[in-house]
């Protein structure tokens, strides 16, 4: 083997190219390989900083296995996607309209009254048509946790760049929530139901994986503000966590069983004046 080839493109995800590179030193006797990963513009950033590492890892073990079992100096095109993880995809817009129905249905006959058929009759479409679109009743529930997932995630990652107590990102996290869920009552109906845990493993996980991301980025916060003396030090980062938010889901839930007619922006004001009377440390 002398001289120089560059290996086609391994495609991923829709949003990561990776591309081999392979060299044959005749001066050493010696084959080099370069690995790139390229990133389009449309992944979202968060996802791909969690999981660069894992990523490249699992690209250089693939092609180093593949590179000890050939003798060409090229790698055809082939899918990883079941070997590393997805980054949230983009939806179409017609998938969008369907999650705005889906979420209309459960808002007014709770998630368990959703299904593929009601979807068709409400959009006026075949159930077939709805399907080229979603597999199943369980992926459109993924979809609508990944879109609260994305939105949370860049409230999140903006407070993380503000200057501002830490005190303060948790209040403003807090209130954002509350907003999300006056403004879209049926996310609140999903995230909240303890019925999704009824769903699939995907489901569940996606759920789970949501809620970590949230208490990790959330407990930083509480740690940083207990070393800064905003929050007392004497209370566990992980019960403040519970406390803020274990409330929240208790005052959101008795707004959706009183029918929405709970004022859940005075409330949780209120609600948000108390716990900060709980865990600030006073000077």
């Amino acid at each position: 083997m002398i001289g120089y080839g560059i290996a086609q493109p391994v495609t991923c995800t829709e949003s990561i190219e990776v591309n081999l590179v392979l060299w044959f030193d005749i001066s050493t006797s010696s084959m080099h390989r370069r690995l790139t990963i390229q990133v389009s513009r449309g992944i979202d950033a968060y996802w791909y900083s969690r999981h660069r590492r894992k990523i490249s890892k699992y690209c250089l073990d693939y092609f180093n296995g593949l590179c000890d079992s050939i003798s060409y100096l090229y790698v055809w095109n082939t899918s990883m996607t079941d070997k590393i993880p997805q980054a949230p995809k983009p939806f179409t817009k017609k998938q969008l309209e369907i999650v705005e129905k889906a979420l209309k249905i459960i808002a007014e006959k709770g998630v368990n009254s959703l299904t593929i058929k009601t979807l068709a009759q409400e959009l006026q479409l075949t159930e077939g048509a709805i399907y080229r679109h979603f597999t199943s009743k369980d992926e459109i529930i993924c979809a609508i946790i990944t879109i609260y997932r994305i939105k949370s995630n860049k409230i999140l990652e903006g407070l993380k760049k503000e200057k501002s107590s830490y005190l303060e990102k948790i209040e403003k996290f807090f209130m954002d929530r509350i907003n999300l869920f006056i403004g879209h009552p049926s996310i609140s109906s999903v995230i909240l139901s303890n019925d999704l845990y009824n769903f699939n493993e995907e489901v569940k996980k996606n759920l789970q994986e949501t809620i970590k991301e949230h208490q990790k980025i959330l407990k930083d916060f509480i740690l940083k503000g207990q070393k800064n003396l905003e929050i007392k030090k004497d209370i566990n980062a992980r019960y403040s966590f519970l406390i803020i938010f274990g409330s929240l889901r208790m005052l959101v839930n008795q707004w959706l069983q009183s029918g929405y007619q709970l004022n859940l922006k005075a409330e949780g004001t209120e609600l948000w004046i108390t716990i900060r009377a709980l865990i600030e440390q006073k000077e």
